[in-house]
């Protein structure tokens, strides 16, 4: 089955094109070829720019020839606007060309040399399985992966705002801290103060068992992610052995895929709001 844009996760093709955009200014200032991705990206540059040469040096050896013809038989003028306007097919034939021969090699470069998540890299993965795939039986798979990797990102994100939060306020910090106002609160000699460090650490209790609850949702989210893996490594051994695998087979892993991916988006939705439970809790 042949991919096109439109059938790959859009985040990650959006990545894809501002990556490119971003070496296609560059290109004149590369130090160094090493880059697989650099030097494909420059040799489609220089393609068409040698392309481009090409088509204005034809344009103007047609532009003086013929006017010389036209200047001796006069019958022959209309010849050098047909000539020049002929040129326009063959110019964006061959641009097309240079432009869809080098797309493939553009994005197995991309792949192999970008930084994704685990879960991008599962599905970028997966993708190869769908390409070798019959488009018939790789289809309804294709689409079980785009709900898996929105669903997949969304969780990533939420654990990278989650261990942001675990960097400022971790939960060996607040035992320590709880059992210091303790300390303060039986050492005091004033009962005023003694109370009212029983009440901060009381607080600070409360915000260790918030943190704590926390823990447990970030174990959540991360075997969330791994089932999400575990199912796309599914889905691309499912399609590997597609050509030995009778149709019957394809359609009951099919159906289990989608089962799978139904519970993981129920399962994701109970745990942001249990995230959202902690937070409003007084974690934020």
């Amino acid at each position: 089955m042949k991919l096109t844009p439109a059938e790959i996760d859009p985040t990650l093709v959006r990545r894809f094109q501002k990556r490119l955009e971003e070496l296609e200014e560059q290109t004149d200032s590369f130090q160094s070829r090493k880059d697989t991705l650099k030097t494909i990206v420059h040799q489609r540059k220089a393609a068409r720019t040698g392309l481009n040469y090409l088509a204005l040096g034809s344009a103007g050896a047609i532009t003086i020839v013929s006017f010389a013809l036209c200047s001796a038989v006069p019958q022959l003028v209309p010849w050098p606007f047909a000539s020049l306007l002929a040129l326009v097919p063959f110019y964006s034939h061959f641009a097309g060309r240079i432009t869809r021969n080098a797309e493939p090699k553009l994005w197995r470069a991309f792949v192999e040399s970008g930084t994704f998540s685990r879960v991008e890299q599962a599905y970028l993965g997966a993708l190869s399985s769908v390409e070798q795939a019959e488009e018939a039986l790789a289809r309804p798979f294709l689409t079980c992966l785009s709900e898996l990797i929105v669903s997949g990102r969304a969780i990533e994100k939420k654990q990278a705002e989650l261990a942001q939060y675990h960097k400022e306020v971790s939960v060996e910090s607040l035992v320590a801290e709880l059992a210091a106002l303790e300390q303060r609160a039986a050492s005091a000699s004033s009962p005023e103060a003694a109370a009212t460090l029983r009440q901060s650490a009381a607080i600070c209790a409360r915000r260790l068992e918030n943190r704590q609850a926390l823990a447990l949702v970030e174990e959540r989210l991360a075997a969330q992610v791994e089932a999400i893996c575990q199912t796309i490594a599914s889905i691309s051994g499912t399609l590997a052995r597609a050509h030995a695998a009778p149709l019957g087979q394809g359609a009951s892993a099919l159906q289990q895929v989608n089962q799978t991916v139904a519970e993981i988006t129920q399962q994701a939705q109970a745990t942001e709001a249990a995230v959202q439970e902690v937070l409003a809790a007084g974690l934020s």
